[in-house]
Formats: C-alpha cells, structure tokens, sequence
C-alpha cells in the first residue's frame, strides 16, 4: 500500500518552468533554465543566447503576495530612477508574478534582470567605499517611493518582538540563554527609545546588505534579493554591512571607506552613528530568528545546541569592547595587522603592526593563558571584555624572533 504524504517544500522542475512559465514573460528565445541556489527563496537562471535572467520562486506561505507586490513596487520604481537593480521582467499577459500550484500549496514565480558580476571583495577598501556610496544611493533615489501594498515595518517590532517570539520556543531548555538575549534586546530597545525615532533617518531600506546581494560588474553595483525590503530604520542597512563583515569599531580602515562613500552622496546622521553597534547586535538577534523559524525547511541543526553555543558566543561579542587592533593568524600566533587610530592600543603606544601576540590575561592579576594556536575567535574572545577593564597582552615586537622574550602590556578596552 502507498502512503499518501503531503509536501512542506518541493523544488519545481525546470522543464515545468520552462514548458508552462516562462513563455509568458517578456524575454527573447529562452534557451534553458537551471536551479541555481536555494536560500530564503528558490533561484534559477534563465539563459538566452546572449543575456541570462534570473526566476525566483517564493517559498509557500513565507511571503505573503502583498509583501511580493510590494517588492515589485520598489524595484520598478529604483529602476525606472536608474539606480541599478535587477529590475522585473513583466508578462506578457500582465503583471509581473505568476501563481503556481505545487504539493505545498501556492507559490509564487517572479523574473528579474541577472546582476552580472560578482560581490564586493571583502579585501578591496575601494570595494567599500564604493558599497558605500551605492546604498547611500539607495537611501536616497527612494525617498519619493510610495505604493499601495504593505510590507512589515523595519522598526523595533520587526527586530525585537518578532524576533524573540520566533526565537522562544527553542530555548525552552536553556533559560540562562533566553534571559540573556531578553537583556540584550531590552538594552538596545532602550537605548533606540533614547535616541527617539524623531532623529532617525526613517524611509525605504534593502533590509539585507550583507555584501552579497550586489554584483559589481564594469564598476557598477548592481543590487538584487530585496525580498526583506520594507520602510524602517535606515541605520539597519549600515549596520548589516558592519555586522556581515565582522568590522568592530568605528575607525577600522574599510569601515572608514564606506562611511566616506556613503557621506560622498548624503550625510550619516548622529543619531545613526550613535545606533550602528546596537543595531549590529538587533542584525544578529533577526538572523537568529530567521534560521529558527525556518528551520523546518533550512534543517535541525539550526535549532541545535551546537548551533545556539556558537550563535550565543556571538550576541556576546556585540555588547564588549576590545582593544582597537585588527588581527590575522600567522604560524599559529594571533598577529597585529594594524592599530586603529585613537584606539586603546593606539592610545597607549604600546602595540604595534607586526606584533605577535602569544599570551592574553584579563584583568591586573589573572594569569596569562597561552594562545599560540588558538583559533583568531577564541584569541579575540579573550583580547575583549567588559568596557573600563583592563586586559594584559603578552606580546613579541615585530623584530624579534620566535623564542625571545616576550613583554607584557596593559590596556583599558573602550570604545573604539
């Protein structure tokens, strides 16, 4: 006997696609489709004989069709404001989305133009500076967007409630965690209501400019995967860029160079500048919350305790402060490739570009714990704490060989 079963997530074939979807929009003589990446949604690539488009396929029941309208809206309006997007490709019998009937449910097709190109190089200063001036663009060409449809709000429901009550139920078993993350939260609510919304930059964001959803092809950024867009805070998208590439501080140099792309093309407020570290923890706190409530399609590990341990270990490296140094690994020793300027390390005169750093202890009288191959998290881990406390680095200078004396240093974490 077979047992019928229903479907939570299929992935559509291609042939169907291309047999009953894709004739109906707007593109010239198709030549195939292929699946290309499963992530918040389904992609495929579209290829034409000289062009390719990319058709995304939402998933059932995540995004409302209001909240896909809504998107359209704002592409259409980007685009038709020659910012760079992949904008959508329109049916040739109206409209812009088609509904499909799978084993799930309903779901639903939209096309786009395909950003060619590849993401901003995490290494390239002048990649950041440029990711800067474009989602300062951004900020600015969507001032006048309006539409009809809606789409949830960018605001402190978004980040805090929503994304706790999504976050909950798999913390039944760690209460020590669930309290930790409802002060981490409540500090940040609090310090926005501080701040107020009256002197935010309030209007339409991307929602997730983490740095790979933009191609840079013949110097031009092209951005696409909008489907967290919405109105809200502003300082979100600043700080999903901060958040994704790990940049601690405000004077690191590739954070510096997307500030100045950025205020190249309008101004960063203060209430922003004073916001960007609380709203880098809020980004982690909703990416938490999006792997949680997707889990049943993502898959268990992002429910596991292993998961909930790493994803922790995080939250609490947004709320200390360290010392002002960028680090790397080289031959199993934490290495300083540069002090940022007005720094505590900078500011005491004692840490250098170069330096190994071999041993760390926390506080005046604590031991000192060899690091010399620790991993460059658990070395950073253990370089930060609380702001005002002091830590003590065992160093080798830069000129000196492995196996000399090493000295030992002083420094009080601050901001930086």
């Amino acid at each position: 006997m077979t047992i019928q079963l229903q479907c939570s997530y299929s992935t559509v074939s291609c042939k169907e696609l291309m047999a009953k979807v894709i004739p109906d929009y707007c593109i010239d003589d198709p030549l195939d489709c292929h699946f290309w990446e499963r992530g918040s949604n389904d992609t495929y690539v579209i290829r034409c004989s000289d062009t390719r488009y990319s058709l995304r396929i939402y998933r059932h029941e995540v995004y409302p069709r209001d909240e896909i309208d809504f998107e359209v809206d704002a592409l259409n309006y980007l685009h038709d404001h020659s910012f760079p997007v992949a904008y959508p490709i329109p049916r040739r019998s109206g409209g812009y989305i088609t509904e499909i009937s799978v084993p799930e449910g309903m779901r639903y097709v939209l096309v786009t133009a395909f950003a060619e190109g590849s993401p901003p190089k995490g290494d390239s200063v002048d990649d950041f500076r440029l990711t800067g001036e474009s989602v300062a663009r951004l900020h600015q060409v969507s001032q006048g967007f309006t539409t009809q449809h809606r789409k949830k709000d960018l605001d402190l429901k978004n980040f805090i409630d929503d994304s706790v009550n999504s976050i909950r139920p798999f913390l039944s078993h760690r209460p020590e965690e669930l309290a930790l993350l409802h002060q981490y939260v409540e500090t940040a609510r609090n310090e926005v209501l501080r701040i107020g919304e009256d002197a935010m930059d309030i209007g339409f964001c991307h929602g997730d400019v983490h740095g790979g959803n933009a191609h840079l092809w013949n110097g031009v950024l092209t951005h696409f995967d909008f489907e967290e867009c919405g109105f809200g805070y502003r300082v979100f998208d600043l700080a999903t860029f901060k958040w994704a590439f790990g940049l601690r501080g405000s004077k690191t140099e590739k954070w510096m160079a997307f500030v100045e792309g950025y205020e190249s093309v309008r101004e960063i407020g203060k209430a922003e500048i004073e916001l960007l570290d609380t709203f880098v923890l809020l980004r982690h706190v909703w990416l938490i919350a999006f792997h949680m409530r997707n889990a049943y399609d993502f898959g268990g590990e992002l429910t596991s305790d292993e998961y909930i341990d790493r994803q922790w270990r995080r939250l609490k490296h947004f709320t200390i402060q360290g010392i002002g140094v960028e680090l790397t690994t080289e031959d199993d020793n934490a290495k300083v490739v540069s002090v940022i300027a007005d720094g505590p390390a900078a500011l005491s005169g004692q840490v250098s570009a170069g330096d190994r750093i071999v041993g760390v202890g926390n506080g005046e009288n604590d031991e000192i714990k060899d690091v010399v191959g620790l991993s460059l998290e658990d070395v950073t881990d253990l370089i930060s704490g609380p702001q005002g406390s002091t830590v003590r680095l065992k160093i080798l200078p830069a000129n000196m060989p492995a196996g000399s004396t090493a000295k030992v240093v002083a420094i009080v974490r601050d901001k930086f």
